[in-house]
């Protein structure tokens, strides 16, 4: 499944397109801490699903971290990326870029894609709170409803 539908069938199914909102749904512990050189992270502990966000950000930064981690949870749950990227040779930037794709298709429906149509990526950026790379995927994506990019177009930003 593509990873704007599973964003979509998740905004659907629990009426909100709130990440906070879902990961509640779905169980997860949402904790806000004080956190050194991240901004948040996804952790799997006896069988408790916790995302961890640092209680520093704004607002939009905090939603943006929570479906970020939420994906992680979703998709990547058996991952353990410190370790990943300390212990062996598997590239975990792929993972990274598939989380902020559906954070940015989570937070942002079609119609949120369509009002900003005539700006450019960084007015995106900007307004949004979110990368430009990710930004750019997200307006794409809406361009091509018909046929979406699968994950393997992720590699490409």
């Amino acid at each position: 499944m593509y990873i704007k539908q599973i964003a979509d069938k998740l905004a659907k199914k629990y009426q909100t397109r709130d990440p906070f909102a879902i990961a509640d749904a779905l169980g997860f512990i949402t904790v806000f801490v004080p956190l050194q050189g991240v901004r948040g992270f996804f952790q799997r502990a006896k069988r408790c699903n916790i995302i961890y966000i640092d209680d520093q950000l704004d607002d939009q930064q905090r939603k943006l971290v929570c479906a970020h981690e939420l994906w992680h949870g979703i998709e990547h749950r058996k991952f353990n990326r410190i370790f990943l990227n300390q212990n062996t040779y598997q590239v975990t930037g792929r993972y990274e870029k598939e989380a902020n794709c559906f954070a940015a298709c989570l937070l942002f429906d079609d119609d949120e894609v369509e009002e900003i149509e005539e700006l450019t990526i960084p007015q995106i950026s900007r307004c949004w709170g979110v990368p430009p790379d990710i930004c750019q995927y997200r307006v794409e994506l809406s361009k091509t409803e018909k046929s979406p990019p699968s994950v393997a177009a992720l590699d490409e930003l």
